[in-house]
């Protein structure tokens, strides 16, 4: 009996126990945290239907100041606001964890990288890292992909310029999204300017280049050297051509090869 008896104590103590480790505890006003558990997102009030509470380990964790929730257990409603044209989204703890722009929406992974998203579902979705937006709405993030080689980062500016920088330099663009910036080879650079619309400078690697016209006939003039070329340069998406009066024709590549076009490919 004695043995019966400290077997039926026995019992009764773990049942006690059992019994002493309610849920309605947890509800208190330390974790009103509807955000961030699907069973209060759910509405739910029922204790006997908590039974998708985390862990212990999981509520020490998210209640411990240190600790972050990862995007998704946030125990605060998220706080948006408009940086230019940018709409943001932040966390309670004032981390940017969402940015949607005209065509794209940025959102950030537990591993810090960010999908891109392209609003219209044209694109397959891809993981940019290093994704920045300042105060203003300006944003930039680096696309790598090792297997077809291509590693740019990319940068976006409130009045609509924008720029892109890979292997062979920067690549800018003004928001008439035309070439302001190219890269000219051994780490060089030209850049053009233009006036209602009609490029009319170059800085290159030969020196400044200017557009003159005279009685409807455009030549370019070396402000350094003197030299004058008859004929037109122009921009073709980001290389520049020069369109000579006797019919040679060249292209100026971002890698720095000077390459000759013949009369016929260059019209």
């Amino acid at each position: 009996m004695g043995d019966s008896k400290s077997s039926m104590t026995n019992f009764e103590l773990n049942e006690g126990k059992k019994e002493s480790v309610i849920t309605p505890n947890l509800l208190g006003d330390s974790m009103t945290c509807k955000a961030s558990l699907d069973v209060f997102r759910a509405g739910t009030s029922n204790a006997a239907e908590l039974c998708g509470l985390p862990s212990n380990d999981k509520l020490l964790a998210q209640l411990a100041d240190s600790a972050k929730p990862e995007h998704g257990g946030r125990c605060e409603a998220p706080t948006e606001e408009k940086r230019g044209p940018v709409e943001v989204t932040k966390d309670e703890y004032g981390e940017v964890y969402e940015v949607k722009t005209g065509s794209y929406t940025f959102t950030k992974n537990s591993d810090g990288k960010w999908t891109q998203h392209q609003n219209e579902g044209r694109y397959q979705d891809d993981v940019v890292e290093n994704f920045k937006v300042d105060d203003k709405g300006n944003y930039s993030f680096d696309y790598n992909n090792d297997e077809r080689n291509v590693h740019v980062h990319q940068e976006y500016n409130v009045d609509g310029s924008f720029a892109f920088t890979d292997q062979n330099g920067k690549t800018a663009y003004d928001k008439d999204n035309k070439v302001v910036e190219a890269p000219s080879g051994d780490g060089k650079s030209r850049k053009f300017h233009y006036t209602d619309g009609q490029l009319d400078q170059v800085d290159g690697n030969l020196g400044h280049w200017d557009r003159v016209v005279k009685d409807g006939h455009a030549s370019w003039v070396n402000k350094d050297s003197g030299v004058v070329w008859n004929g037109d340069f122009k921009m073709n998406l980001d290389r520049l051509e020069y369109h000579g009066d006797n019919g040679t024709n060249w292209e100026f590549t971002p890698w720095g090869t000077d390459v000759r076009l013949d009369k016929k490919e260059s019209t």
